[in-house]
């Protein structure tokens, strides 16, 4: 949905084009966030949350820089069309990483995280509906 907001700025170059973009940007990226948070609770549960947050936010700004720079080369190289084409490549990017995380993946890292916190006898909670519960849903 990024994509197109940059791409609606790219095709049409009004004023109204421009704001309808940053808006609906500022709605995802805020969206973004939180969603993350609940897939992290979800697969890690409460006692390994912290560590896998910093973690996450780690690659994020690995990730931001990495855009930056690209973006930045883009520009010059290329001007906007550039741009536009490393944002696009970088939802590609976001889709394989996506695509990664299959059921098998993510059973693995929950079964890692139980294991981990059964040694400090502690076992993880899973948020399933409005209940915790020390099971995956």
């Amino acid at each position: 949905m990024t994509v197109v907001a940059c791409g609606l700025v790219f095709v049409w170059t009004n004023a109204v084009s421009v704001w309808t973009s940053r808006i609906s940007q500022g709605a995802l990226a805020a969206a973004i966030a939180p969603t993350l948070f609940g897939i992290t609770l979800g697969m890690i549960g409460q006692k390994g949350l912290p560590a896998c947050l910093g973690k996450n936010e780690a690659w994020n700004h690995f990730g931001n820089g990495a855009t930056a720079l690209l973006g930045t080369l883009a520009s010059y190289y290329c001007g906007i069309p550039g741009v536009f084409l490393v944002m696009a490549g970088m939802k590609y990017f976001a889709l394989f990483a996506l695509a990664a995380s299959t059921p098998r993946v993510l059973t693995v890292q929950q079964h890692a995280a139980r294991k981990k916190t059964r040694k400090n006898k502690n076992p993880p909670q899973y948020l399933c509906g409005h209940f915790f519960q020390t099971e995956p849903c």
